[in-house]
């Protein structure tokens, strides 16, 4: 049985989704539905994230996991 592909996987730069940003070690920090737009899609170099950038030019690699 073949594994469903993740819709995500299929994300290019430019695209721009709702995302979760945490914090490194302060959860109260973590910054939730937050416009990005992707810069990179790192999914085909088995890391299973995107790099994305936000409205204030900040740059985060970010999870699948945490992209909605």
């Amino acid at each position: 049985m073949e594994t469903p592909k993740d819709w995500k996987e299929d994300l290019k730069p430019g695209n721009k989704v709702l995302a979760t940003i945490r914090h490194a070690y302060d959860g109260t920090k973590n910054k939730i539905n937050v416009e990005v737009e992707i810069v990179h899609n790192c999914g085909d170099e088995g890391f299973k994230s995107v790099i994305a950038k936000t409205k204030d030019g900040e740059t985060y690699r970010i999870s699948y996991m945490e992209i909605k």
